[in-house]
């Protein structure tokens, strides 16, 4: 019985932080949906996982080059449904528009995108292959994890915008202990293989929750579109200073 509750609450973040279809009837209570928070790291996993497979096969059949990149990201954006870049572009056309609070939250609703989602999108997309290319399995396997786990920590420090949103309930329920609990074990355990990865993480971590308080700053608290902006910034952030460390 604990088991079937326990896939219960990871199918629940499994169906909120990507986009594999899931046909079976869930528990979507209050305390399942709390429960699954504890588990959205291991959806990571999951993500990296495939990444790995794919990166194999690719390898396998002889493939490199900006098609190597261009299909692993295609790969990504397919696992999670565009919904992380989506929140990113959101925020990126809503902060960078130099508005006041409340225009800014509207700009960010708006489900057309905008010059500056579009641009940031554009260098999103290019800091991606351009990593993918050449990126290392333990990295790719990894990426989506760290992502997962600080937006665990994200999610318990910062305080939600709105009075509701899709993502004010997993604000409401997240936990810090959680994220220690797992950034702890990540870095101990990557320590042993790549000790540079282990200080991009760190790192990684330091600017975004820099970047999300600011943020946080300017709106009094976060939304669920500032949550995906999270995702990728630290995902990308953690794959570039790693590079930069590793060729220093």
């Amino acid at each position: 019985m604990r088991l079937v509750k326990t896939l219960n609450s990871f199918l629940i973040s499994l169906i909120f932080f990507t986009r594999i279809s899931i046909r079976r009837e869930l528990d979507f209570s209050d305390k399942e949906i709390e429960k699954s928070m504890k588990l959205i790291p291991i959806v990571g996993m999951i993500i990296g996982a495939i990444l790995c497979i794919i990166k194999y096969i690719m390898e396998y059949l002889g493939l490199y080059g900006n098609i190597y990149g261009i299909i692993l990201f295609t790969v990504y954006i397919f696992l999670t449904g565009g919904i992380h870049i989506d929140g990113f572009t959101d925020t990126i056309d809503g902060i960078y528009s130099n508005r006041d609070r409340d225009r800014t939250l509207e700009i960010m609703q708006d489900s057309r995108i905008g010059v500056f989602g579009a641009l940031g999108l554009i260098i999103l997309s290019a800091f991606y292959i351009s990593v993918f290319k050449e990126i290392q399995y333990i990295l790719l396997f990894v990426f989506p994890i760290v992502s997962r786990t600080i937006i665990i920590y994200t999610c318990a420090k910062f305080k939600y915008a709105k009075k509701d949103g899709m993502g004010k309930k997993f604000m409401d329920f997240a936990d810090k202990r959680i994220f220690y609990v797992f950034f702890l074990i990540l870095l101990i355990l990557i320590a042993y293989n790549n000790i540079y990865i282990s200080i991009s993480i760190i790192l990684s971590f330091l600017f975004t929750e820099l970047w999300i308080k600011k943020i946080s700053r300017k709106l009094d608290g976060i939304t669920g579109d500032i949550l995906g902006f999270s995702i990728e910034i630290s995902q990308i952030l953690l794959l570039i200073i790693f590079i930069i460390i590793e060729r220093m």
